[in-house]
């Protein structure tokens, strides 16, 4: 299974997606966004395929790395399709914290105005949060 998918994707990333490229666009590793037509293209050539699950657990979930550049992170490989649509965050910690107010915190950190609020909904009904001693 792992050849015949590294096979098909090898394939698809031969073929350059048909966006016409801006003269403004550069190539820098920034969070923001020029375009949506960019996330379409980078999710045509995605190496995830559809129907993929996965889960991902965030140690120190409550912690100032995870805040200010794991979750956002995710949030943003979740919103330009590059990680699988069923996703599953987990965060875990040592603070008591219920999956509610771990949602509230996550919401905080990858709040920005200019994002649809329904993304970020459905992406922090997959965040799910477990305290206990590591």
């Amino acid at each position: 299974a792992f050849m015949t998918f590294s096979a098909s994707w090898a394939a698809r990333a031969r073929k350059p997606p048909s966006v016409p490229k801006s003269k403004s666009e550069d190539n820098s590793d920034s969070d923001e966004s020029k375009s949506e037509a960019g996330d379409e293209a980078r999710a045509h050539i995605s190496p995830v395929p559809p129907g993929l699950l996965a889960s991902v657990v965030v140690f120190g979930a409550d912690g100032d790395l995870a805040s200010k550049k794991i979750l956002p992170t995710l949030f943003n490989l979740w919103r330009r399709k590059l990680v699988p649509r069923d996703l599953l965050v987990f965060g875990f910690a040592r603070a008591p914290m219920t999956t509610e107010t771990f949602r509230k915190h996550i919401f905080k950190c990858v709040y920005h105005p200019s994002q649809p609020q329904g993304d970020r909904k459905e992406f922090l009904q997959r965040c799910h949060y477990q305290s206990g001693q590591f």
